[in-house]
């Protein structure tokens, strides 16, 4: 700190067991159970009144189980840019079980964010099985593709994208008997879906 206003201060801030961390997550938003490492470097220049941070932060082998999840989000690597003000470059991936994501994007106006991110999803839907309460007593499997993208203020956010499943088989969901050979290819626009092909077999019948 030169002249008790100039700033030019380097740091590095390593976490390597993530579950000591847990109780700096506000408690709503706290995960059930949460390891891994976390390392950061980080730049603070400027002046004391008006400092200007820059920093990098990288994840490894981060493992998270969400409130009220199921099943764990495991095996999350990678790593994203941030200031004051925005997360830029980012690029996390993981999976579920088998079935694996990748997230891209940035999001800016951190007082009141804005998305631009894209996931990608690719996996069978017997890994989302009893993943959450609303699919609690159903049976699901077979290939399943997702794009999707988020853009928007964080709280009103617009969502796009593709989703295809082929192959599958649901049970659970109010038949006698479970929908076999399901195939759906359908795109997602905020709060609509447009089907372009949905098919099954139930029994015998198509």
């Amino acid at each position: 700190v030169m002249n008790m206003d100039q700033i030019d201060i380097s740091a590095e801030l390593n976490v390597d067991d993530l579950s000591r961390a847990a109780v700096l997550i506000p408690e709503k938003s706290r995960p059930q159970k949460l390891g891994g490492s976390l390392k950061t470097t980080i730049a603070v220049g400027g002046t004391l009144k008006i400092p200007r941070l820059r920093g990098k932060a990288e994840l490894k082998n981060v493992s998270a189980t969400l409130s009220g999840a199921a099943k764990q989000i495991e095996n999350i690597q990678g790593g994203f840019d941030f200031d004051m003000n925005s997360i830029s470059g980012l690029k996390i991936q993981g999976q579920v079980a088998g079935t694996k994501f990748n997230l891209t994007g940035a999001v800016t106006n951190l007082k009141s964010p804005i998305l631009d991110l894209a996931v990608r999803i690719a996996g069978d839907l017997n890994d989302l099985e009893g993943i959450s309460a609303a699919t609690q007593g159903m049976t699901m499997s077979g290939p399943l593709s997702v794009s999707a993208a988020v853009k928007g203020p964080a709280a009103n956010p617009s969502y796009s994208g593709d989703v295809s499943v082929t192959g599958g088989q649901l049970g659970g969901i109010g038949f006698a008997k479970p929908l076999t050979n399901f195939r759906i290819k359908a795109g997602i626009q905020n709060n609509a879906i447009r089907i372009w092909e949905c098919a099954g077999n139930i029994g015998k019948s198509d």
